[in-house]
């Protein structure tokens, strides 16, 4: 008979007991406690003690049973077995809620298990309950190797991974140290195939090689062949999850189920998480933005225009996020806070956000000075511009005011400096970034920031960041920074204004990208690297470079015809999304939704008349989302919004003009940067 048949009665008996809790439920054991309060959960009947879980009661045994000296030893963890705890598990135990027992289960073996009062027992024995961090036994003959296997049931209670498997342990009848403990040979089963003491066994492997494992002879070790587990599951506590076969797990599906998972703003992952460009992190990418982890960090989530800067200044290279997205206390904007572990001090930065502003970095000694004032309820308000170099350090400007950072990193406050052009009061929702080619070939800039409601807005520039654009037959926003431009010869070219931000000469390219662009009487830009091509019978191309914001000759897909009779057209052009207007020689603006914008598909929505009378203005461009700027012959720049652009809106739907420049000469070519949408910005690697 073994010893389950032995003690079945007496089990029955506990059940009952738990089943009809009572206030007494400790009351039987309480005489067993050694000085602290009895633990709610162990139970003494008859001569059996028992620890009551939440669906289900363990026997327990207690060295020396019977004799005056056999009581029951409990105590939260010392420091010293904290620190063990945190080296091997990092932050996921729930170290609070561990209380040290000398129990032992069946053969004297240690055991671990949640009691329904909310505690995790780690029940060690008599031998090592004292001090667990410096114990050793057969077969772990390593300080701490014994309680760091226990402390793997803790994070797997912890996990939800623990009580589904319980029983099978139990029942299982095995023998501490025996070959139920042995993980395979070759690993090659996925995690949740392990059972409790093979997955607790990989880790105090890994921890203390000792025969159980591969051999090695280095403890803690990167290199262990088992450290990935430990790395990738345990540090990280997963629980993985499939969308539409795209795995989400550890950290990373942690932060995603609390954001709200599908059904958060994040929606599905749209790949899986790949490794970031340091090596040391992992950055997933779901339909509505970005989760970032770092084993320093943790995970947290980006997404929006502050995602969109995020990337463009490098991802984990500019920070890791050390804050999901947040509102300031103003109720104007939006912010994270990042890290940049690849510095001294790992300096902390931020991007900021308002409707106003856009999304704008502010970093280092000047974003210390900002954070003193107040942040963005100081007088100086919200980043508008990044900070750059003005001929003694560093400043930034704000939108009342700049902050300096000199040579030896003291920072100090000035007005702001004036700017050039003339605009009304009032808030312009969408930053511009504005270029227009001169006769003489200079590429001139101009950026409006625009202010918070009830201010002016400031216009940056003009600025001459380029010379020679006039021997281009066209050139066009990519999306981002980038830029193409159509040579005479039909080559088509690549740049990216690194100086978009304040107009200065800092430039990648150019790069030959394509040829035969000649062909084309008119190319348009669809934003995220799409242009499209009308050739002389009307015909409609469409193409998409799917490195646009790095460049690259091979990273080209279509060349396929997308629609017909576009000649009728005296001008056309693109807001994003696929939304195209077109100017008839009369004025009308008509208005297509190119359905296939991403992949080149056929499908169309429209065509609708939205508006009349365009066919007088100089230029007209789009910096997308519904915003077209119209240049008229007289040089002032006004500005429409067109609220129903993605649905072909009528006349109604549209809010303007206004004029928000004037005096703009010598323009014989004028386009603005479109956004790089985060859904067309490639994994960083």
């Amino acid at each position: 008979m073994s010893i389950w048949d032995a003690i079945g009665g007496v089990v029955d008996d506990a059940v009952e007991v738990v089943e009809d809790v009572g206030e007494g439920l400790a009351d039987a054991a309480a005489s067993l406690f050694e000085g602290a309060a009895p633990l709610a959960g162990i139970l003494a009947i008859g001569p059996a003690l028992f620890i009551a879980g939440p669906t289900y009661v363990v026997p327990a045994f207690l060295a020396g049973a019977g004799t005056a000296a056999a009581l029951i030893r409990h105590r939260r963890m010392e420091q010293i077995e904290r620190d063990l705890a945190l080296r091997v598990y990092g932050d996921t135990l729930p170290l609070d809620r561990i209380v040290l027992t000398n129990l032992s289960g069946l053969g004297s073996a240690a055991f671990t298990m949640p009691t329904i009062g909310g505690d995790i027992l780690v029940n060690l024995g008599t031998e090592a309950y004292d001090n667990p961090a410096t114990h050793v036994e057969p077969p772990y003959p390593v300080p701490g190797k014994l309680f760091v296997h226990e402390l793997c049931h803790v994070w797997q209670i912890a996990h939800d991974k623990y009580q589904p498997r319980l029983c099978h342990r139990l029942t299982a009848g095995v023998v501490e140290g025996s070959a139920y403990y042995f993980p395979p040979a070759d690993m090659r089963q996925p995690w949740p195939a392990l059972n409790l003491e093979q997955e607790a066994t990989v880790v105090d492997e890994w921890f203390a090689p000792g025969g159980r494992g591969p051999a090695w002879g280095q403890h803690e070790d990167p290199g262990h062949p088992w450290w990935p587990y430990v790395r990738d599951v345990i540090r990280r506590a997963d629980h993985p999850e499939s969308v539409n076969g795209i795995p989400v797990f550890g950290a990373i599906v942690v932060k995603w189920r609390r954001l709200g998972g599908q059904d958060g703003f994040l929606v599905a992952p749209l790949a899986a998480e790949a490794p970031t460009g340091d090596g040391t992190g992992r950055l997933q990418r779901f339909a509505g933005g970005f989760i970032a982890w770092h084993p320093d960090t943790g995970a947290f989530s980006v997404h929006g225009a502050i995602a969109q800067r995020w990337l463009a200044l490098g991802a984990e290279r500019y920070g890791y996020p050390v804050t999901d997205e947040l509102a300031t206390p103003d109720g104007l904007g939006r912010f994270n806070h990042f890290r940049a572990l690849q510095f001294d001090g790992t300096p902390q930065a931020s991007i900021y956000w308002t409707a106003a502003t856009g999304a704008v970095e502010v970093y280092g000694a000047i974003c210390a000075h900002w954070a003193r004032l107040g942040w963005e309820r100081s007088a100086l308000g919200y980043p508008v511009e990044p900070e750059m170099a003005d001929g003694t350090g560093r400043a930034q400007r704000f939108e009342r005011g700049v902050i300096a950072c000199a040579e030896d990193g003291r920072t100090s406050v000035r007005e702001p400096q004036p700017f050039i052009g003339t605009f009304p009061v009032g808030p312009v929702p969408t930053p511009l970034t504005l270029y227009t080619v001169a006769a003489d070939g200079e590429l001139m800039w101009l950026a409006h920031r625009a202010a918070r409601a009830g201010e002016a807005a400031a216009w940056m520039g003009p600025r001459t960041c380029g010379s020679g654009w006039v021997q281009f037959r066209q050139v066009v926003p990519a999306g981002g920074a980038a830029l193409f431009a159509v040579a005479q010869d039909g080559v088509l070219k690549w740049y990216r204004h690194d100086g978009f931000n304040d107009g200065s000469f800092v430039w990648q390219g150019p790069q030959d990208v394509g040829s035969g662009w000649e062909r084309f009487s008119h190319v348009f830009a669809g934003g995220d690297g799409v242009l499209y091509g009308i050739e002389p019978d009307g015909t409609l191309r469409w193409y998409r470079h799917g490195a646009f914001l790095e460049g690259g000759a091979g990273a080209w897909s279509g060349g396929h015809a997308v629609g017909s009779g576009w000649t009728q057209f005296a001008r056309v052009f693109c807001a994003g999304q696929g939304v195209i207007y077109g100017v008839l020689p009369d004025g009308t603006l008509r208005w297509y939704r190119h359905l296939g914008f991403a992949d080149g598909g056929l499908g169309w929505q429209g065509h609708a008349d939205v508006g009349s009378g365009w066919a007088d203005f100089a230029q007209i461009c789009s910096p997308g989302e519904g915003v077209v700027l119209a240049l008229t012959q007289d040089g002032r720049l006004l500005r429409y919004e067109h609220r129903g652009w993605l649905e072909g809106g009528l006349v109604e739907t549209w809010l303007g003009p206004r004029e928000i420049a004037s005096g703009i000469r010598n323009a014989n070519r004028m386009f603005a940067l479109m956004p790089a949408s985060a859904a067309a910005v490639p994994p960083v690697r």
